[in-house]
C-alpha cells in the first residue's frame, strides 16, 4: 500500500509579486524621498522612473541567475560560480556584505530619527543613534532567539504599512498642486542621475524575489515576471509618492525635514495626529527591514567564513551564529548610524550597491551561455548602471567629499582583506 505524499505548495506568481512589492516598499521610501526631493526638486519623480528602469534591467540579470541556479546562496554564489574562488569573488562578496551592514545602518538611523520626531527626550539630535543602537541591538538578540513570532507578525506588519501609505498617496495626489511643482524647477542631467543612483536603494529589495526561485512555481517564467511587475507597481507608488510631496509641502520644509519627509508630508493632508501615524508606520517598517537585514548578514558572513572568504575565527561553532561576527555586525552598523548623518549613509550604501549590482551584470554576462539569457538586456543594463554610478560618484565628490572618501575605503578595506586571506580562498572549493 503506497503512502500518499502531501503535495508541496509552491508559490505562483501572485504570491512572487506581492513578496518583491512588501520588501521594496518600505524603509527606503521613508529615509530617501525627502533627500530625491530636494536634491532634483521637480525631476523627483522622474528619477524615480529611471531608477526603476534601472532596478528592472538589473533585475533581469538576478533573476536569471536564480532560476538558473536555485540554490539559495545568492549573490555570492553569482559571484563565485562567474570569478571562481578568486580575490574578485572574495572582495565582491566582502564590499556586498559591508553594503548590507551600510544599508542597516541607514534604516536604522531612519528609525531613530522618526523616533525622534515624536519622542523627542531631549533637544537636538542626541537621542538618534541611542534610538539606532538600541533597535539594532533588540533585533539582533531576535535573531539569535529565532521567534516565530516575529515571522507572523510581520505579515500583520506589512498589510497596516502598505494601507497607510496607499491611504497617504490616493489622498496626497487629490491634493497636490501642479503649479507648485512647475515653480520648483528642474535639475541638470548629472544632478538627476545621481538622484538616479540614490533612488536605485528603494528598489533593493527586489532581491527577495530572487532569493526564492527555489520555492517558485516554473521559476525561469515566474520570476523574471513577478520581478518586472512588481518593480513596475512599486515604481508608480514612488512616482505617487514623489508628487505628492512636492505638489503639497514647500520645498524649504521638506529640505528642513528631509529625513523624516513622509511624516512632513502628512501633517498639511491629516494635521499632527497624521504625523504620529506616519512616524509609526517608518517605524515599523524600519524595524521589519532591519531584521531581515541583519538575518541576511549573519546567513552571507557564515557563508563566506565557511568558503574562506572571511577568517576562520569566524566560522559557527556549537552556536548557531560565531559570536564575533555578531558583534563585529552589530558595532560596525551602530557606529555608521550614530557617526554619519542619514544623507550621508544613504550615499554610501546606494553606491556600494550600484557597484555590486554591476558585478551582476558581468556575471551574467560571462554566465549568459547557462543561462539562456539576453546579450542585448544585459548589455544595456551594464550601461545603464555604469552611466548612472559615474554621475552619482561625480554628485558625492562634488556635495560630499568624506563620503567619497570613506566609499573609497570600502574599496581599498575590502580588497585587501580579501587579498590577505586569499591562500583559504584559492584552496576552498566548494560552492558558497
Amino acid at each position: 500500500m503506497s503512502i500518499p505524499v502531501k503535495p508541496v505548495h509552491r508559490m505562483g506568481l501572485f504570491g512572487a509579486v506581492s513578496l518583491g512589492i512588501s520588501a521594496m516598499v518600505g524603509a527606503g521610501i521613508f529615509a530617501l524621498l525627502g533627500h530625491a526631493a530636494v536634491t532634483a526638486r521637480a525631476d523627483a519623480p522622474l528619477a524615480f522612473v529611471i531608477g526603476g528602469v534601472v532596478a528592472a534591467l538589473s533585475g533581469y540579470s538576478y533573476a536569471r541567475l536564480s532560476a538558473t541556479y536555485p540554490s539559495g546562496g545568492g549573490i555570492h554564489e553569482f559571484y563565485r560560480l562567474a570569478f571562481g574562488n578568486s580575490v574578485i569573488t572574495g572582495w565582491l562578496s566582502l564590499l556586498f556584505l559591508l553594503t548590507l551592514i551600510t544599508t542597516t545602518a541607514m534604516i536604522a538611523r531612519t528609525f531613530g530619527v522618526y523616533a525622534h520626531r515624536i519622542i523627542p527626550l531631549a533637544p537636538g539630535n542626541v537621542w538618534i543613534p541611542a534610538y539606532a543602537a538600541a533597535i539594532v541591538i533588540l533585533l539582533m538578540w531576535v535573531n539569535l532567539a529565532g521567534s516565530r513570532l516575529v515571522g507572523r507578525l510581520a505579515i500583520v506588519l506589512v498589510g497596516i504599512k502598505m494601507t497607510v501609505l496607499a491611504i497617504l498617496l490616493v489622498y496626497g495626489l487629490t491634493q497636490a498642486e501642479v503649479s507648485r511643482i512647475e515653480s520648483l524647477g528642474f535639475s541638470s542631467p548629472t544632478t538627476l542621475l545621481g538622484t538616479v543612483g540614490l533612488t536605485f536603494l528603494a528598489y533593493s529589495g527586489y532581491g527577495q524575489i530572487t532569493n526564492a526561485a527555489d520555492a517558485v512555481e516554473r521559476p525561469e517564467r515566474t520570476i523574471p515576471l513577478a520581478l518586472l511587475l512588481a518593480v513596475s507597481i512599486v515604481a508608480v507608488f514612488y512616482v505617487g509618492l514623489a508628487w505628492v510631496a512636492l505638489g503639497t509641502v514647500p520645498i524649504a520644509e521638506l529640505k528642513l525635514h528631509a529625513d523624516t519627509a513622509m511624516a512632513q508630508v502628512a501633517h498639511p493632508l491629516f494635521g499632527p495626529a497624521g504625523v504620529v501615524i506616519l512616524a509609526l508606520t517608518a517605524m515599523v517598517s524600519t524595524s521589519s527591514a532591519i531584521n531581515a537585514q541583519l538575518f541576511s548578514q549573519l546567513q552571507m558572513g557564515a557563508r563566506m567564513a565557511r568558503c574562506g572568504q572571511l577568517p576562520a575565527s569566524l566560522q559557527e561553532g556549537e552556536r548557531p551564529y560565531n559570536r564575533m561576527l555578531v558583534g563585529g555586525i552589530v558595532v560596525a552598523t551602530i557606529i555608521m548610524a550614530a557617526f554619519f548623518n542619514l544623507g550621508a549613509i544613504a550615499q554610501a550604501a546606494s553606491a556600494t550597491y550600484l557597484i555590486t549590482y554591476v558585478a551582476v551584470q558581468i556575471a551574467h554576462w560571462r554566465l549568459r551561455r547557462q543561462t539562456n539569457g539576453s546579450l542585448w538586456l544585459i548589455i544595456a543594463g551594464l550601461l545603464l548602471m555604469l552611466v548612472v554610478l559615474a554621475a552619482f560618484g561625480l554628485e558625492i565628490w562634488q556635495t560630499t567629499p568624506s563620503v567619497f572618501i570613506t566609499i573609497a575605503v570600502m574599496l581599498a578595506g575590502g580588497w585587501l582583506v580579501a587579498w590577505l586571506i586569499r591562500p583559504r580562498t584559492a584552496a576552498s572549493s566548494g560552492p558558497g
